[in-house]
Parts: C-alpha cells; sequence; structure tokens
C-alpha cells in the first residue's frame, strides 16, 4: 500500500496532497493551489487590478482623494483605528515639473504626497524594472512604524556601555505604498494598503524656510546653524539640522555613492583640475592632481613634499608638494594613495635590538671608497641567536644623531668652524670619517654598518645632505612648513569631519582651502598682509642683538655668512655675530632670504647681481681661503672679551 505525501500550507497552514502545490508552469509552489486562487481574487477586488476601473487623477487631487477616504472611515479614525484598514488605489497623471525627473524621484514626490494625506512617514524599501515592458518600474514604500521594518537591536554585552535609547512604537499594519511609474504614458498608479490606522508619528517637520536657510549657511557647522535657528523655530532640533545639512551638503561632493576615488575623479573634472596620476581600479589605488598655483610657482626649483594620514575614510595617504613664494608655502599638487604607514627610521631602528640574520655591508667596497674605512670591521652574523643583543647603546643614539644633523647642515657656501670654505667632496669625505671614528671607537659594527648602507654611501648621501648641491642652499631645511600645511587642513577644514569620505576631502580642498590661499598669495602681493615668518625672524633678530659673544668667527654680512654653527643651523641663517654687525634694519617687513648670496638681504640693503655672485663664488672664496691661510682675518667680528689672554691665544692660533 503506497503512502500519499503531504505538505502544509503556508496561508491556512492545512495539509494537502503534494500534487495540488503545482502551479500550471510546473513551478513548486508554497501554497495550496486554491488558497493561491482565493488571494488572487482578493487581490484583484481589493486593488481594482483592471486598470480601465480606476479613476485617473491629477496631482492635486490626490491628497484630497485619500483623506476624504480616511475620514469616512469614522470621525476619529483619523487619529487611530485598530479595527479598520484603509485600501485605496488610483493612476496618476504626472505632472509637467516632474516629466525630465528621474523614475526614482518621482516615486519620491509620490510617496511624499500620500504622507501629506494620511499623516504616516514611508521609507523605501527596494524596486523593480520590468523585463515585460521597458519603462516600466515600481517602488515599495513601507510605513515607518510597521513590524516589518524592526531591527534586531545592538546591544553591547557590557552593560555599563548600553545606551538608554528610546525605540520607536511598531504594529503589525502592513502598511504599503505600492508606486507603478509608466515613463511611457507617464502616469503612475498608486496602491496604498494599511490595515491599522494606528497613532500618528508627531509632526515635527523642517518646513521648506528653514531647509533653505540651512542651505544658505551650508559652509557652517550644525551647531553654529541651530543656534541660527532655533529661537525662531523652538520645535527644531540639532538632529533635524544635522540630517538636512548633511544631506544637502552630500549634493555638492558625492558624484558615485558606491566609489569615493571615482566620485573624487568626477568632482575635479568637474572643477576643471588638471589630473595627472590616477588609477581606480587596480590593485594599489591613487588619485593625483595640480592647483592653480602649479603654474606660478613651477618655475621655482625648490619644493617640499610630504605625507599625513587619517584623513579620510579610506586610510589613503595624503601627499602634497609645496612651492615656496618669499618663504611662504602654497600647494602645487596632491596625491592620494593606497599605501602602508610610514615609521621613525632612526628610532626605530636604533632602539631595535633584534638580532641581524643577514647584512648587504661590504667592508671592501666601503674601503675602495675611503682608505681609512678598515676592511675587518664589519658585523659579524650567525645562525645562533645572541642573547642580551643592542644594536646601539641608549646613552649613544642622542650623539649619533647630534653627527647626522651636523652633517646635514654642512655646506660649499657655508665656512667651516676653521673658516675654511670645502667642496662637496670634501664634506663628504669629513662626514664619512667622523661618523666612521664615532662608531669604531665604540665598536658600533652594525650601527656603521646600518649607517654606510642607508646614509653615507654616496647614492644614499645626495638624498638627505644639504651639501649634495653645492651652488645654493635650500630655504626649508625641514618639512616644517608641510607641518603648518597639514594643520591648517585638519584644524580649520576638517575639524567637523571624523575621516570623510575622499570626494568629500577633495571638494574641501578645492572649494574652501584652495581659495583661501589664493586670496591670501594677492594680499601678499599687494602687501595687504605680511608674510608669518617675518614677525618671527624679528623676533629672533632682536633676542640675538643682546646676546654676548666670546668667540670669533669669519662673518661676512655682504654673503651672509657666518663660520659659527648656530648659522648653518639656524632655521633663517642668522647668527649673533651677523646680527650684531649689521645693526638693526629700518624695517623687518623688507627682509627677504633666497638660495645664494647674499641668503638674507633687505630691500634697503645692496645686492649682487647673479653674475656677480658667480664672481665670489669661484675668485673670492679661493683669495679668502688663502688669506686665512696666512693667518689674514676678514670681516671678523669685532667683540670685546674680558679675558684679554683668551683673545691673544685665539690670534696665535690664527697665525700659526
Amino acid at each position: 500500500m503506497t503512502s500519499i505525501s503531504k505538505k502544509q500550507c503556508s496561508k491556512c497552514y492545512q495539509h494537502f496532497d503534494t500534487n495540488f502545490f503545482t502551479s500550471k508552469t510546473g513551478r513548486d509552489l508554497k501554497t495550496y493551489i486554491n488558497c493561491q486562487e482565493q488571494a488572487a481574487t482578493v487581490y484583484r477586488t481589493h486593488y481594482l487590478n483592471d486598470k480601465d476601473q480606476l479613476e485617473q487623477l491629477y496631482w492635486n487631487n490626490v491628497k484630497k482623494k485619500l483623506y476624504d477616504k480616511i475620514v469616512e472611515i469614522g470621525s476619529n479614525e483619523y487619529l487611530e483605528n485598530k479595527e479598520n484598514g484603509v485600501l485605496f488605489s488610483c493612476i496618476l497623471i504626472i505632472k509637467n515639473e516632474l516629466l525630465k525627473e528621474e523614475p526614482c524621484n518621482i516615486s519620491k514626490q509620490v510617496a511624499k504626497l500620500v504622507e501629506q494625506a494620511d499623516g504616516y512617514y514611508y521609507i523605501y524599501k527596494d524596486h523593480y524594472l520590468s523585463k515585460k515592458s521597458d519603462g516600466i518600474y515600481t517602488y515599495w514604500y513601507y510605513c515607518s512604524q510597521c513590524q516589518q521594518l524592526a531591527k534586531k537591536p545592538r546591544k553591547n554585552e557590557d552593560l555599563n556601555k548600553q545606551r538608554d535609547r528610546e525605540y520607536i512604537k511598531r504594529f503589525d499594519c502592513n502598511g504599503l505604498i505600492t508606486i507603478s511609474i509608466n515613463m511611457n504614458t507617464f502616469l503612475v498608479t498608486i496602491h496604498l494598503k494599511h490595515d491599522i490606522l494606528h497613532k500618528r508619528p508627531e509632526r515635527y517637520a523642517v518646513s521648506d524656510t528653514i531647509k533653505e536657510k540651512i542651505k544658505q549657511y551650508i559652509n557652517f557647522t550644525p551647531k553654529d546653524i541651530f543656534r541660527q535657528l532655533e529661537q525662531e523655530n523652538p520645535d527644531l532640533n540639532q538632529k533635524q539640522v544635522h540630517a538636512w545639512w548633511a544631506n544637502f551638503i552630500k549634493q555638492k561632493y558625492i558624484r558615485d555613492k558606491n566609489n569615493q576615488l571615482k566620485s573624487a575623479k568626477l568632482l575635479l573634472e568637474e572643477y576643471n583640475y588638471e589630473i595627472i596620476l590616477v588609477n581606480i581600479e587596480g590593485e594599489i589605488n591613487y588619485l593625483g592632481f595640480i592647483t592653480p598655483f602649479f603654474e606660478l610657482l613651477s618655475t621655482n626649483k625648490e619644493i617640499v613634499v610630504d605625507a599625513t594620514y587619517k584623513t579620510n575614510a579610506l586610510d589613503f595617504e595624503l601627499y602634497s608638494v609645496i612651492g615656496q613664494s618669499d618663504g611662504t608655502g602654497f600647494a602645487l599638487a596632491y596625491l592620494l594613495l593606497d599605501s602602508i604607514k610610514k615609521n621613525d627610521a632612526l628610532k626605530k631602528k636604533f632602539s631595535d635590538n633584534t638580532y641581524p640574520k643577514t647584512t648587504t655591508y661590504s667592508s671592501y667596497d666601503a674601503h675602495e671608497t675611503f682608505d681609512f674605512i678598515d676592511i675587518e670591521f664589519y658585523p659579524v652574523i650567525s645562525n645562533q641567536k645572541e642573547k642580551n643583543f643592542i644594536f646601539c647603546p641608549k646613552d649613544l643614539r642622542p650623539k649619533i644623531i647630534e653627527l647626522l644633523e651636523t652633517h646635514l647642515h654642512r655646506h660649499p657656501l657655508i665656512p667651516n668652524c676653521a673658516g675654511e670654505f670645502l667642496s662637496k667632496e670634501d664634506i663628504w669625505k669629513l662626514s664619512v670619517q667622523e661618523i666612521y671614528e664615532f662608531c669604531f671607537k665604540y665598536d658600533l659594527r652594525y650601527v656603521w654598518a646600518y649607517l654606510w648602507i642607508n646614509w653615507y654611501q654616496k647614492k644614499m648621501w645626495i638624498l638627505w645632505s644639504r651639501a649634495a648641491i653645492e651652488d645654493q642652499i635650500c630655504i626649508f631645511r625641514t618639512t616644517m612648513l608641510m607641518e603648518s600645511h597639514w594643520k591648517v587642513i585638519k584644524r580649520d577644514f576638517l575639524p567637523k569631519f571624523f575621516r570623510p569620505r575622499i570626494d568629500l576631502l577633495i571638494y574641501i580642498i578645492i572649494s574652501r582651502l584652495i581659495p583661501h590661499h589664493q586670496q591670501q598669495y594677492q594680499k601678499y602681493l599687494n602687501e595687504r598682509e605680511h608674510i608669518s615668518w617675518k614677525k618671527d625672524f624679528k623676533r629672533e633678530w632682536k633676542k640675538l642683538e643682546n646676546v654676548k659673544i666670546n668667540n670669533f668667527y669669519l662673518t661676512d654680512t655682504t654673503r651672509w655668512i657666518c663660520s659659527c654653527l648656530s648659522f648653518a643651523r639656524n632655521r633663517f641663517f642668522i647668527c649673533k655675530h651677523l646680527v650684531q654687525q649689521y645693526g638693526r634694519p629700518e624695517s623687518f617687513y623688507d627682509v627677504h632670504r633666497q638660495e645664494r648670496y647674499p641668503f638674507i638681504f633687505f630691500n634697503t640693503m645692496e645686492t649682487t647681481s647673479e653674475s656677480d655672485i658667480v664672481l665670489i663664488e669661484n675668485d673670492n672664496i679661493q683669495k679668502e681661503n688663502d688669506n686665512i691661510q696666512k693667518g689674514i682675518l676678514q670681516d671678523v667680528t669685532n667683540i670685546e672679551d674680558d679675558d684679554k689672554n683668551e683673545t691673544d691665544k685665539i690670534f696665535d692660533e690664527y697665525e700659526e
């Protein structure tokens, strides 16, 4: 005897033969076939599926028609009726203002129209494009208080961290608007179903007037905008202002919701910025562009390049190329790069006590370059781990950094403490010898190998030493100018955004930061404002005027050089010897800096031409070196010293 398999109907929950769960096309069904036919009949009855029977209404008539239908249910039903629901269907004729809009925007306007009539809020849920008929779009909007939209609360396991959040009250109302838009006939079929006319949400809507004011103050923070509006609008809260402000500002910069980098690229093209590097779909993504300052300052030989982090949601590094105009920096280009983060290499390396397994240092190659380097002085590498290995003792690390800084500032155009002008090659040799002897003295084999490979061999030395370019000196000796630039971006333009989208970051740069810098640049040219570094220059100059001098150095105010260590390390190329020999200038706002002799000059000061500078470099420097060797002091600062014997001793040393 064969047993008949049965299946439970999802509609009536009764069990029937499985043969009654197959459609006419052979598709398996979850509903008993008779129940499905009954449901289809009810659907056709309630929603008037025959479109010829649906009433065609103009835009302004839909709101009144729906409102009247709700009132017909009962005198109190508009406030709340849990016994009866509402079913409403009609065909809406699209008004002329929306004929050129996208279907999604039309559906939003239709949903808003229904909201105004029945007093509920509706939230977009899904949409569908008909495959059988072109140009027919269907959108579904659910009642904001229906149970279908409820989400499982994500509470923190720690009770102390749980928030006292007030949840929205929900109902099994099955509130749904089905909007079918025919873009061929410009007709909209509306089906509204609400099984329960439950309590409406409190409506403190933001008026169009308030929205226009938010647009007007779009460049302010939501907090500041709210303060402007709250006195005249007591029912308005700050969250509403923030929501509309965020909505309006997104329209300013979002060009692609799904791809931030692509959106930023489209935004740059829209603002007519020249994109020089772009890779949106590759493994390593990047986007680079130049600014209007590129044409103005690209002829300058000196630029500063640096990167910053934590400026955008994708954790891209933000690089910038800064050019200078009279010592003030302006951004020539920007680059967003998806890359790894950097660390302070020197501090990390010297504090790393991991025993090295390999080394690329060759003492033979180093000895061929400089014969004072001992071939036997090299790090010993073994497969066995050495206990208590120390790469560099902690007390010696500052001394190594100090030597590196001294070697950084040496330059052929600046005399050393003995008043000698060394060539680029001599400076390199002297620097290598000093750092090598220091490492040799304290038996720092691993430190020496690291420094030679990464810092002092020729191909690496020219990358960081100022002496690498022997005919001029960079005005900027650190990346402090870049740090100031990042400070402006992060503190003045990004404080109200936490890790913004990349397209928002680009929008802020091209619509606010760069226009601000363009105005500032014009003010400097028109002398409407003074450059900020000149205030610091004046402060330091006045401080050096009162410093007592006990030693003699080669000092020349014509070329603006001094052989003291403070001069080479000073940010402005000034020292107490030059300041006190030159005297107080007529105006500190007339001071200028340059890469050649004289490094500092005032507008009232006679300066040499470019050809004269070349003669000074070729002829006078050699004469001065000869004179120094003969014991002749030129332009030595005339400073009184309490200890006469010490002064005589200094002269005797020069004469010898």
